[in-house]
């Protein structure tokens, strides 16, 4: 009777000894399985979190036409966070999916400035009225979530044996943008860019290694910039800046450069052997340039007040002001206008001034780093202009014809950084 009893004692410490072992087995298969799921879905976050912030941080930067507004930045980064994948979403029908991954478009995608060299990432000022703050910024933070307090959280299996019934996951990128050629900047001031103008308009990038001054713009107008404007690169305790007031607006990118434009933009010091020299003073002067622009004309002296244009033309000029308001031009062999058929080219380092005020309408490029070029009057200009400074004002139009083309030194980059 005795050791009757005895086995039955031990046969009930078994059955606790089984018990105890059972609920350490599920907790060990719940680490396991629950661990690799949360695991999984934090390697699925952080892929979307990267993708998305480096769409976002190249959609700051203009790469075509139209520049691309602070909302564009937002869909492209949604957008590219949504084609990544996240495991086990909830769908309406009660099954589970793995579908895109949701960013919160206010709470999770954060414009901003990185510092590389401190390793910081600087918030953009909640956006005002105007100007919008966020277009200074050269970085794009996304943090990807999935959290209960929004929902959905990650279902765990196992865990809620142990009382656990879901996991939050969250994990974060950054991504920078340096570089950008000269190729898409229309209008350059080494020195600076002022706007002086009640209705100047300038369509198309504008950069300087300075300031650039857009405080004048027409309380009327919709935009005094359509494309980049980008002041010179922070050297020290001196930022250029970018300097606006509320009627005056810059459609695309206005972060500083992270590079200098003139060594890009040297002074050329002679013309090309095969150029050819006039005679200032003729009352009409014929420029028949070849269709491959090879034909060439320099002169020193006045420029004559009526030309002819055939074909492609290139003038070089030194030590005289070039003032186009004077020059007549008659487009022939084609009769249609076109600005890289008549362009301008300053020699030596002797500054002059290129003015092209008036009212007659133009089309040409301007190459003059050493001087002064002012872009004014009451006519569109059609082309580019470079210059040791830049100053557009009036009520005229001036438009980048898009052949302004650089050796690309500084190309864009995206730089991912957690």
């Amino acid at each position: 009777m005795r050791l009757s009893r005895s086995r039955l004692r031990r046969r009930g410490l078994s059955i606790i000894l089984v018990g105890v072992l059972l609920v350490a087995l599920i907790g060990f298969v719940s680490l396991a399985v629950d661990v690799g799921r949360m695991r999984l879905a934090s390697a699925e976050l952080q892929t979307a979190a990267d993708a998305a912030a480096r769409a976002g941080a190249r959609c700051l930067a203009t790469l075509a036409d139209t520049p691309n507004t602070s909302q564009d930045v937002i869909n492209e980064a949604y957008n590219t966070a949504f084609m990544n994948k996240a495991i086990d979403n909830p769908s309406s029908g009660g099954k589970r999916v793995d579908s895109g991954i949701k960013l919160d478009t206010v709470q999770d995608i954060q414009f901003g400035s990185w510092n590389p060299s401190a390793h910081t990432f600087t918030v953009s000022p909640t956006l005002s009225n105007n100007p919008d703050p966020r277009r200074g910024a050269n970085a794009i933070r996304v943090e990807a979530r999935r959290l209960k307090a929004r929902g959905p959280p990650l279902k765990l299996i196992f865990a809620p044996v142990l009382g656990v019934m879901t996991s939050d996951v969250q994990r974060n990128a950054t991504a920078y943008i340096t570089g950008g050629n000269g190729g898409n900047f229309g209008f350059i001031g080494l020195q600076w860019v002022h706007s002086n103008g009640n209705k100047a308009h300038l369509y198309g990038g504008t950069a300087s290694d300075g300031e650039i001054n857009l405080q004048n713009g027409d309380v009327l107008s919709t935009s005094s910039v359509v494309g980049d404007a980008r002041p010179g690169m922070p050297t020290g305790n001196t930022v250029p800046q970018l300097l606006q007031k509320n009627n005056s607006e810059v459609d695309g990118w206005t972060a500083n450069l992270d590079y200098q434009l003139a060594p890009l933009y040297p002074p050329i010091q002679f013309a090309p052997a095969n150029a050819i020299a006039i005679t200032p003073g003729a009352s009409t002067f014929t420029f028949t340039g070849g269709a491959d622009a090879a034909h060439q004309v320099s002169y020193k002296g006045d420029v004559p007040g009526d030309i002819i244009i055939n074909g492609y033309v290139r003038i070089y000029f030194t030590n005289v002001k070039l003032d186009l308001k004077q020059i007549n031009v008659t487009w022939q062999n084609p009769a249609t206008p076109k600005a890289d058929r008549l362009e301008f080219y300053a020699l030596g380092n002797t500054p002059t001034k290129v003015d092209q005020n008036g009212s007659a309408v133009r089309w040409a490029h301007i190459y003059a780093p050493q001087c002064d070029v002012y872009l004014g009057g009451t006519a569109d200009f059609t082309g580019w202009a470079i210059g040791k400074t830049l100053s557009f004002e009036g009520n005229s139009t001036f438009i980048y014809d898009g052949t302004q083309h650089v050796v690309t030194t500084h190309p864009y980059v995206i730089h991912l950084v957690q």
